[in-house]
């Protein structure tokens, strides 16, 4: 079987099973926690719940790759920032999907603000561009994206809704960018374990539940694991991550049920 056809049919299952348990996936620490990241700051924040933009403490810049099911024509490049003020947190992120033939461009600015030193809420706006070799008009979709955290040591509590403009609003669907809601606890009784929980649904998806795992040791190591579960299909995530003063790097892998392993490498530096 050549290359192209297994991409297509690989891509046909994805789309149909897990699009999904996928779709948010941006930055390696959070794919190997199983994607959990409504309650879970991160330096991918602005692509899970934008709340957790204004958390951040120190302007950082990140790299990310994903390779699906180990298919080059199925690879994820993204880049993150985070720009910390006075007055908001300010982020960007670009993902960049597929291959020549078949490729989508999601580029997004964030806008995050702390309401006393426990609450924060969150804003993205989004455009995607899909490409389809052949078809001279590319499909092109603009989208808005909220969140709000409540850190109440040793429990965080988020909430996020995606896709606020249905996708039925433009000519060209995309039912895996449906309006959707998720809510989310983290819970971190020490400064080295956290374990975090949360489910996603929409009108016309059943409920995605998803949970994570995360061990520092010896300040520079963290070991993490994690579940994704809707309907009958599951995955199971895992990766490692190093701390090294400003830098870190960070690897992680997903296995789907009757799929191959995904992979992911992340890099990033604070300043």
């Amino acid at each position: 079987m050549n290359k192209t056809l297994k991409a297509l049919l690989c891509l046909v299952f994805f789309i149909s099973v897990s699009a999904k348990a996928q779709q948010e996936s941006a930055g390696a620490r959070l794919m190997a926690m199983g994607n959990c990241g409504t309650a879970v700051y991160d330096h991918w924040s602005s692509a899970y719940n934008q709340a957790g933009v204004a958390f951040a403490e120190k302007a950082n810049v990140n790299t990310f790759y994903q390779r699906r099911f180990n298919i080059k024509e199925l690879s994820t490049s993204a880049f993150s920032a985070i720009m910390p003020t006075r007055l908001i947190n300010i982020a960007t992120d670009l993902k960049y999907f597929g291959y020549s033939k078949y490729n989508k461009t999601l580029c997004g600015v964030s806008f995050a603000r702390l309401f006393g030193q426990r609450f924060a809420a969150g804003l993205r706006c989004s455009y995607l561009q899909e490409h389809i070799e052949g078809n001279s008009n590319k499909n092109r979709l603009f989208n808005l994206d909220c969140g709000v955290m409540a850190n109440l040591q040793p429990f965080v509590i988020g909430c996020k809704v995606q896709n606020i403009i249905p996708p039925d609003t433009y000519e060209y669907k995309y039912p895996e960018y449906e309006t959707n809601g998720a809510v989310g606890v983290a819970w971190q009784p020490l400064s080295l374990f956290i374990f975090s929980a949360e489910i996603e649904s929409s009108l016309k998806s059943k409920i995605l539940y998803r949970s994570g795992l995360e061990y520092t040791a010896w300040q520079i190591l963290q070991l993490r694991t994690g579940i994704i579960k809707q309907n009958d299909q599951h995955a199971f995530t895992f990766g490692i991550g190093l701390l090294l003063k400003r830098f870190h790097v960070d690897i992680a892998m997903s296995k789907y049920q009757y799929l191959p392993f995904s992979q992911a490498f992340e890099a990033g530096v604070s300043f």
